[in-house]
């Protein structure tokens, strides 16, 4: 009752977030890059719907299928460097790149990843200057104005759908759902057998209001538990242990649910704020609540914070959920990908 009293409350101030958006695209004059073909990765609600796993899954495609150099543009959100913007190295510290960005250089060095306010700007200062063609990945970049793309796609988390439909801050979404008609591709994430009643509903009401989209199911599942040593808890191991959950990311929820399939208990659980710069005490004071035997969890992108912190050796306790993403429809995924890639090439 308090919620639903709390969305009327603030339903008139979406009207002047709705106006600030469209003045901000209105006023905003999409430019190309050079040599490259743009794929955006976006979403419409404020929160996680999994853009990051999403993106890596892209990258991991394009360097095995495509044979292009392969970049990401992200803001660097959380980053001390993004009004500047930086190229992120693998000697790069997460405070100066945000989290996110150098997660996808850790687990891809191979590709450049550029950060900036100004991604535009951070591309041409940083990007190879030569006549070859690139494929260029826009993060977070739906609601991006300042940059032409050839694709977006648009990741609805399977769970929570499109919400009350409402823009904040009377509901979650970013913007309305009629901005779906300016989207190429939709991914529904997190994607279970649970809520795959929800999945069909909202996609069989999309198709018939959208019919340009194209529509795809993501998972993205656990593979083992790592820490600082590299070493590994298996999945059966796990279900043994019990946990400690610490997290500094949008969806704090998603990351509970999905590991308490994976473990014996869930003995605590410690929130921080999204894209949170750890410190040594706050290890501490973690360590210090915990039981003899019991596994210290995050994610991984609260894990790459966490390497560059001194003394971190003592903390060889902690460990990280190790994830791999898959798409339902992998095949005809690839082949619509290099299709779409040969056309613009």
């Amino acid at each position: 009752m308090i919620a639903l009293f709390l969305e009327y409350l603030l339903f008139p101030l979406t009207f002047l977030y709705r106006f600030l958006f469209w003045w901000d695209k209105k006023r905003t004059k999409a430019v190309k890059l050079d040599n490259s073909i743009v794929w955006s990765v976006g979403n419409l609600s404020v929160g996680g719907t999994g853009k990051t796993p999403f993106t890596l899954y892209l990258i991991d495609l394009a360097l095995k299928n495509i044979g292009l150099e392969v970049y990401v543009l992200s803001r660097g959100y959380g980053g001390n460097k993004s009004n500047e913007g930086m190229e992120v190295l693998p000697t790069s510290k997460p405070e100066n790149s945000g989290d996110e960005p150098y997660l996808i250089k850790k687990n891809y060095p191979e590709s450049r990843v550029l950060i900036g306010r100004n991604r535009y700007q951070s591309f041409e200062k940083y990007a190879t200057k030569s006549e070859s063609l690139k494929f260029v990945l826009l993060d977070d970049g739906f609601q991006h104005h300042a940059i032409l793309r050839d694709h977006d796609f648009v990741l609805i988390d399977a769970e929570n759908g499109l919400g009350n439909g409402r823009v904040f801050p009377s509901g979650k979404l970013r913007e309305s759902e009629d901005a779906l008609s300016r989207a190429n591709t939709v991914v529904f994430t997190k994607v279970k057998d649970v809520n795959r009643y929800k999945v069909n509903a909202l996609k069989d009401r999309l198709e018939k209001k959208y019919p340009q989209l194209d529509f795809f199911h993501f998972h993205y599942l656990p593979v083992c538990f790592t820490n600082l040593m590299g070493q590994t808890l298996s999945l059966d191991e796990m279900k043994y242990r019990d946990v400690y959950l610490f997290s500094g990311i949008a969806n704090p929820e998603s990351f509970r649910d999905t590991v308490k399939s994976y473990c014996r208990t869930i003995l605590g659980e410690r929130i921080f704020t999204d894209h949170y710069n750890y410190t040594e005490t706050d290890l501490a004071n973690l360590y210090s609540e915990l039981k003899s035997g019991t596994v210290l969890l995050c994610t991984e992108k609260d894990f790459v914070k966490l390497t560059h912190l001194q003394n971190i050796n003592k903390y060889s306790g902690i460990y990280y959920m190790v994830m791999k993403g898959s798409l339902e429809e992998e095949e005809l995924f690839i082949s619509k990908l290099l299709s779409k890639v040969t056309v613009n090439t």
